[in-house]
This record gives structure tokens, C-alpha cells and sequence, in this order.
């Protein structure tokens, strides 16, 4: 017998030295696969005497001999007893199939039962089953890798500073202390290509974020920051402070001021570049450079000289530059702004007679200027510190000296530009109105005056 034989092979199957019936096996292909099935035709129709010992032997031979992966069985619906037969040793009822069988009582509707015992199906759906049960698992890691919360800090939020250029092991790094798993945080930055492209800036991390609102943040959401610029007496002194705020460096920021190309575009000096910086409030962004930031205070600067306040400073016959020194020492002078309109008024008729500032603040500065100590506090100018030889002393140089003496207040620029028209020449502190002055016409009036606040000194001891 050849079980891999084309076409129909018939023979007769006996168990125990008894004929249990006629078999007709096919050579079958399945939709499921190429495996072999053994098809019984109508069992056991003749000899009921069999038990269920000779179905059993039946996908025995099948399967051994004929190498059938299942075994089949077309049984005559009125064969009831091969149907209990074969639903005993196994076999399923899948289905019905009419008028297959010519029988000598006509044609008979035929039941279909199989069974398998290396089924192709079986196996697909266990195959199946553990493939959807692995993807179930991925998709469960991945979810948690994507939406579980993997911040690792008490506060309700944490600042992270990432600099420009920072390396992906950096920036790992950096992280690092704040996440719970920087397994997941890495596996999940890396399907989102964020590693390949880290972005500088200030961020703010929430408590209880996931990994992909983690990288969101990271991505899009650099926070800018609240830059307060305040009055300092020197360009050095910006640098510090605004070095602090932004990730540019204190020397950069002097550099790109100082930058002598840009100095020439600007027509500035360096003793009077400082007057680029209007004190405000700007809104920047950490990760802002040295050449951004002054390019940003350039803007603000030529954003704040419209055509108006150019027309008013042509007026007055000051550059912006000069009115922005001359309010620096009005900024020093009063520290009252409803005063400031007058002190401005004052040096700015001393100017048109062309006659000495004589400013103290422009002493102090020049002491200052002079020891190289700008920490030096001053409470009182002395006679020998007005013939200090300084280009700032207005005590002995005519006109403005060559650069402010400290970032005015916007009220001092506005006071210069909208300086109260009066005919003072001099003024004093006034001793009964703490911060405000007396103002005179005259020299002698104002040495009257001068002689009561230099008493009001000497009774406190205020020697410097």
C-alpha cells in the first residue's frame, strides 16, 4: 500500500481478526494546509458487533501508516450507531452533507466528523492565542512606558535647564535624578527621535507626568522668563546680573557690547554703550545667547526712540545717548520722580549757559571710576573730591560727562525729555523733606541753603 498514492485507495481495515468495514482514503488537500486526511466512508455499516477499540485502531493506522494529520468520518445519518461509536473515541460533528452517499435505500443526508490529533487549526490558534497574548503584553509595557507617570520628585513641578549643545548622555544625565525609569524615559525619547534633536531652554517638569508628556514638554514648551532690568552703574554689572537669568555668559555679553564693529554701527563708544539697556521688564528665554541678547536690548532700545521722543530730544538739542547720561544723573540726584522734571529742568539751563553741571553723583562716580572700587559707599562729597582730574567729574569738565553714571530709572528719561521749564540754576537736599531739594535762582540764595544742609551733615557726624 502507498498512502501517498493520487486518487482513491480502498481497503479493508480489520482489528482483532474481524472486518469492521470499507475505507476509502483520499489523498486531500485541506484550505488550512497540505497535511494528508483520511476520510471513512459510511464505517462499520455492516458489522455493529465492533465496539469503539476498532475506531480507535482506525486513527491509529491513519496515522501511523498513512501519515494523516486528522481523520474523517462521512457517516449515513441513520448510522447511529457509528455516530455514537465515533463521538466515544473523539470525533466533532462539523457539519452536514446532503445526498453524498447512494445507499439501497436511496440517497441519505451524511454527517461530517473529524478529528484531530495534530491540528493545523488547533496549532494556528494556539499560535494565535500566544502571539496576542505576547502583543498584549508589549502593548501593556509600551502603554506604561508611554503613559505611566515617571516623575521621581516631591514639588508640585521641577525646573530643568537644559544648555545649548547638550549631548544626549548629558542631558541623560541632567534628567536623571527626577525620573523613576530612565530606561522607559530613553526607550520612549528614542522612538520619538528627541535624542537626536535636544532642545535647549528652561522647562518645567509636573509631578505625575508620563514619558510622552515628558517629551512634549521638553519639545515645545521652553519657558521664557521675566528679565528685570534694573539700574547698575556699569555694563559690567548688567552682564552679572542678566548672566544669572540666561544661559549666556557674563564675559560673552561684554563682548557682544563691546564688539567694536557693532560699537561703529551703532555710533556708541564704550563709555556709553551702557545706554543701549532701558530698564524694564523683558520677557526672554533662557537658552538666549550673548549676540541675542543684545540684539534684543538694541531693539527695545530703537523700539523705545520713536520718531516722538527723537523729536522731543532734538528739542532739548541731546542725542539719545546724551539724554539718557544727563537722566542717569537725574536718576542719582532724586530719588523722587514728581521732583525729577525739576532737577532735569535745572541741569538743562546750566547747559544752555553753558555752565558747569556740577553734579556730586558725577563725583561719586569718579571716585568710584578713579579706585576701580565701585563698591565704595559715599555719603558725603568733600571739597578736595571736586578737583578729582576725571573725565565723569562735572565739578571739572563742561558739559555731560562722556558716559551715564548709572541706568536711569524710565521716569529719569521721561523727566529729561519733559523737563520743567524755570529759571533755577541751583538746588540742595532740603533737610525737612527727606529725598526732595531746595531750588534757588541764585548762587547766594543757594549758599543759604547749602549752609543749613551741610549743618544738618556735621550734627549727625556724616563725614563721607
Amino acid at each position: 500500500l502507498d498512502p501517498f498514492k493520487i486518487g482513491q485507495i480502498r481497503l479493508v481495515v480489520t482489528v482483532a481478526g474481524k472486518s469492521v468495514g470499507l475505507v476509502d482514503l483520499f489523498d486531500f488537500k485541506p484550505k488550512h494546509g497540505n497535511a494528508m486526511i483520511g476520510v471513512v466512508i459510511d464505517p462499520l455499516h455492516r458489522n455493529k458487533g465492533i465496539g469503539v477499540k476498532a475506531v480507535v485502531a482506525m486513527c491509529d493506522y491513519a496515522k501511523s501508516w498513512l501519515n494523516c494529520r486528522q481523520l474523517a468520518a462521512v457517516i449515513s445519518e441513520s448510522n447511529s450507531h457509528s455516530i455514537r461509536l465515533f463521538e466515544k473515541a473523539g470525533f466533532q460533528k462539523l457539519g452536514v452533507m446532503h445526498d453524498w452517499i447512494s445507499t439501497p435505500d436511496g440517497f441519505e443526508t451524511q454527517l461530517w466528523y473529524q478529528k484531530n490529533w495534530c491540528s493545523l487549526m488547533k496549532n494556528i490558534r494556539k499560535l494565535i492565542f500566544a502571539l496576542a497574548a505576547a502583543g498584549g503584553l508589549l502593548l501593556l509595557v509600551a502603554y506604561g512606558m508611554l503613559f505611566a507617570s515617571n516623575t521621581n520628585f516631591e514639588n508640585e513641578y521641577q525646573l530643568l535647564f537644559v544648555e545649548t549643545d547638550t549631548s544626549e548622555e548629558e542631558f541623560m544625565i541632567q534628567i536623571a535624578p527626577f525620573l523613576k525609569s530612565t530606561t522607559s524615559f530613553r526607550w520612549v525619547a528614542n522612538r520619538k527621535k528627541y535624542l537626536q534633536n535636544i532642545k535647549p531652554g528652561r522647562f518645567v517638569l509636573n509631578k505625575g507626568m508620563n514619558n510622552n508628556e515628558l517629551i512634549r514638554v521638553l519639545r515645545s514648551e521652553n519657558k521664557p522668563i521675566d528679565l528685570v532690568i534694573a539700574p547698575y552703574e556699569r555694563m559690567e554689572e548688567v552682564a552679572g546680573y542678566v548672566s544669572k537669568i540666561i544661559e549666556a555668559d557674563s564675559a560673552d555679553i561684554i563682548e557682544a557690547f563691546f564688539d567694536t564693529d557693532f560699537l561703529f554701527q551703532t555710533k556708541l563708544r564704550p563709555e556709553n554703550v551702557l545706554s543701549l539697556i532701558i530698564p524694564n521688564t523683558y520677557e526672554v528665554y533662557w537658552n538666549t545667547s550673548a549676540i541675542q541678547y543684545r540684539n534684543r536690548m538694541l531693539k527695545e532700545y530703537r523700539d523705545y526712540w520713536n520718531e516722538n521722543r527723537l523729536a522731543q530730544a532734538n528739542k532739548i538739542k541731546l542725542s539719545p545717548s546724551e539724554v539718557y547720561t544727563l537722566a542717569s544723573i537725574v536718576s542719582k540726584e532724586s530719588v523722587k520722580a514728581d521732583e525729577r522734571p525739576r532737577v532735569a529742568g535745572v541741569y538743562l539751563n546750566r547747559l544752555r549757559k553753558n555752565m558747569k553741571l556740577q553734579a556730586d553723583p558725577t563725583v561719586v562716580y569718579s571716585i568710584k571710576h578713579t579706585t576701580g572700587n565701585f563698591d565704595t559707599i559715599i555719603r558725603r562729597v568733600l571739597y578736595r573730591d571736586l578737583r578729582l582730574d576725571n573725565p565723569y567729574n562735572t565739578y571739572k569738565r563742561n558739559g555731560l560727562p562722556i558716559g551715564p553714571i548709572t541706568m536711569p530709572e524710565m521716569s529719569a528719561i521721561e523727566a529729561v525729555l519733559n523737563a520743567e521749564r524755570h529759571s533755577y540754576l541751583y538746588f540742595v537736599a532740603d533737610v525737612e523733606r527727606p529725598g526732595y531739594h531746595n531750588f534757588s535762582k541764585t548762587l547766594s540764595e543757594h549758599n543759604k541753603k547749602r549752609k543749613v544742609y551741610t549743618e544738618w551733615l556735621n550734627d549727625r557726624n556724616i563725614r563721607r
